[in-house]
């Protein structure tokens, strides 16, 4: 258990090295070509974001080995330039940070403890970090002051905040800034919810009520902005679903005014009317693949399928029809259908096209009726050649018989004058067996042959098949 854990540590070792190798890689490769642009201001900036300390000196030895054109006398300059400015933006976006992770701004003093910080001996920069860390409180207060505001907290939540905040510094101004912001992100959604519902905006008279029990400040511009801009997607969804469940403008404005409720018409129309040309798209597009025109049924039947017939009833349904009656109508697709065993219905196809159709539909059925031809002659080569393989083992195994009978009679002969009959029978029988295998054999490579020169055979009949059925 030891050894496997102090293997699996120095895998873990030698991981971590690698990575560590890669990224000092990618660094020195930044650094070189930081190198050859020759900004020594950006090269002063980048090492004083990251916390280091200035260090001209290196970066010029560095930066001579690479490209020594690019270091003048004004480098030192620019670089300190740079690092200044790069160091003042460290200890700012420290303190922003702080700020924005709701920590006081005596945190400074623990940044200084910090391990990085301690490690690059870092300059401080405390005017800076303030300067970051009160945006950053600023910036937290607001969010809180939003976040309460969009929940419907009353105004008098600031005081809690408030008393919450003490140890980490206080933001009134923030606060009511984005609670007043969160406010009306409120009712701006309670006006959309409304909306969303159907229900009509006279409702806000109840939020209203209910708001000033709670001490809620009520915007009612923000409710019904946000009321006047739900409506709309409203009844364009209801228009969408009435397009195709039989109801129409008529029906909604009747509907509208029982609800009291405010009847976009324009835009309820022009969602009812793209509904139903999406439906005549995907009715045409159905009946091309393989059906008649049915345009005529279609509209005959309109009213109880729940659907309306407009003005482009005719023109959309017909375009969308050729479109795909086009698509079915191709020798590739009657073809490949005659080969799958599916019946394709030429008689909907343009009749100049038909009886390309028509001999590509039976060349198909004939290329699969070849198919099956092709898989026994394949088949049966494989048997002849699996008999064939198997009586050339037994011929083996009669050689190696025949071998040993054969050392047997060599010894008997040394010993004895007279020869061993029954060895030489043995022998006589076993080259006759030998001779009526290796027929067997012959007589299997022919048929095996023959089988797989019927399967080329029959291969290249279906490719003329294909051919003929496409050109």
């Amino acid at each position: 258990m030891k050894s496997r854990l102090t293997s699996q540590n120095l895998r873990l070792f030698a991981l971590l090295a690698g990575v560590a190798m890669l990224s000092a890689c990618q660094s020195t490769i930044t650094r070189m070509n930081d190198c050859k642009s020759g900004d020594w201001q950006m090269i002063g900036r980048k090492d004083g974001e990251a916390g280091l300390t200035a260090q001209f000196d290196d970066r010029r030895d560095f930066c001579a080995k690479v490209d020594s054109s690019k270091v003048t006398a004004e480098s030192g300059t620019l670089y300190l330039g740079g690092w200044t400015t790069g160091n003042q933006q460290f200890w700012y976006r420290l303190g922003r940070d702080d700020g924005n992770r709701a920590l006081p701004v005596s945190q400074f003093a623990q940044q200084l403890k910090s391990e990085k910080i301690v490690e690059n001996k870092t300059p401080p920069q405390e005017r800076f970090y303030v300067d970051g860390w009160t945006l950053g409180n600023g910036e937290y207060w607001f969010r809180t002051g939003d976040a309460d505001g969009r929940a419907g907290s009353p105004v008098k939540l600031e005081q809690q905040r408030q008393q919450e905040g003490a140890a980490i510094g206080f933001r009134s101004d923030q606060y009511r800034s984005g609670w007043a912001q969160g406010n009306q992100g409120y009712w701006f959604q309670l006006g959309v919810a409304d909306a969303h519902d159907g229900i009509p905006d006279s409702r806000f008279k109840e939020h209203e009520q209910n708001a000033k029990q709670r001490e809620v400040f009520v915007r009612a511009d923000a409710y019904q902005q946000g009321w006047d801009k739900e409506i709309i997607e409203y009844w364009r969804r209801l228009a969408w679903e009435d397009a195709v469940n039989g109801r129409d403008v008529n029906n909604r404005r009747a509907d509208a005014q029982a609800r009291g409720l405010k009847f976009s018409e324009p835009q309820y129309q022009d969602s009812w009317q793209a509904r139903l040309v999406q439906y005549l798209q995907d009715a045409g597009a159905q009946d091309g693949w393989g059906r008649p025109y049915m345009l005529e049924q279609r509209m005959a039947n309109a009213q109880r399928d729940r659907v309306f017939v407009i003005a482009q009833t005719r023109d959309v349904y017909t375009a969308a029809w050729n479109r795909k009656n086009d698509e079915y109508c191709t020798p590739a697709n009657a073809f490949d259908w005659a080969r799958r065993g599916n019946w394709m219905a030429v008689n909907v196809c343009r009749p100049e096209l038909q009886w390309r159709l028509d001999r590509a539909v039976r060349n198909g059925r004939e290329f699969e009726h070849l198919e099956d031809r092709i898989r026994h002659a394949q088949r049966d080569a494989r048997e002849f050649a699996q008999r064939a393989s198997d009586l050339e083992n037994n011929v083996r195994q009669l050689e190696r018989d025949a071998n040993r009978l054969a050392e047997v009679k060599d010894i008997k002969d040394n010993k004895d004058s007279k020869p061993s009959p029954n060895n030489a029978d043995e022998l006589r029988r076993n080259e006759r067996s030998r001779a009526d295998l290796r027929s067997q054999i012959d007589s299997l490579r022919r048929q095996q042959r023959d089988a797989e020169e019927k399967a080329a055979r029959l291969r290249r009949e279906q490719d003329q098949l294909r051919f003929e059925a496409l050109h």
